[in-house]
């Protein structure tokens, strides 16, 4: 267990440890050649980034996926922004959609080998078990947040709209919780 704590929430939100696939997380955009193209099944309006028009992002994605450095991916760093990403149950990156893509491309050009050592050495501290690291070819360590519209409590709407900025995390909160309210309306009726 663990818990992300992000500016402008009064408490933070718990979440969970867990590896998964590198090509089971569901990141804004896909790697074509250098460039980035937005993902149709990406929830509009979620990334405030543009890969596609923004070189500095590509290359950051890049630096990361040709030289993957685990201390800085692999941590237990409370903030969003840094660390593991932070997904949805369904594999949506909610937080960290630069180091998912930068973890995919390492994935897929052989440069994640030292990334896997290295969590392999740490599975422990995140309370993961090695050999589930070991079933999976090219592992990711993420933080798995409970924004399940079906199971998001009515206390969340007013975190939601007292933190809304363009931080993806604070806009997922909010979709998540309007979401909620939307079925709970439709029940009613």
């Amino acid at each position: 267990k663990t818990a992300i704590h992000t500016e402008g929430m009064k408490e933070p939100l718990p979440a969970r440890y867990e590896v998964r696939e590198a090509a089971t997380l569901r990141p804004s955009h896909e790697a074509e050649g250098q460039t980035f193209r937005p993902r149709e099944d990406y929830p509009a309006g979620l990334q405030p980034r543009g890969y596609e028009n923004a070189p500095n992002e590509a290359r950051k994605v890049w630096e990361i996926a040709e030289n993957p450095q685990p201390e800085r991916l692999i941590s237990t760093a409370p903030e969003p922004t840094v660390g593991p990403p932070v997904i949805a149950p369904d594999g949506t990156v909610i937080n960290g959609n630069g180091r998912a893509m930068g973890m995919q491309i390492a994935a897929n050009i052989g440069k994640d080998r030292g990334y896997r050592q290295y969590l392999l050495q740490r599975a422990g501290e995140f309370g993961i078990d090695a050999e589930a690291v070991n079933q999976l070819e090219h592992p990711v360590l993420v933080r798995v947040v409970e924004m399940d519209p079906e199971h998001v409590d009515d206390s969340l709407l007013e975190k939601a709209l007292t933190s809304v900025t363009k931080n993806p995390f604070h806009f997922f909160l909010l979709f998540c919780t309007l979401k909620h309210f939307e079925r709970r309306l439709k029940k009613a009726r």
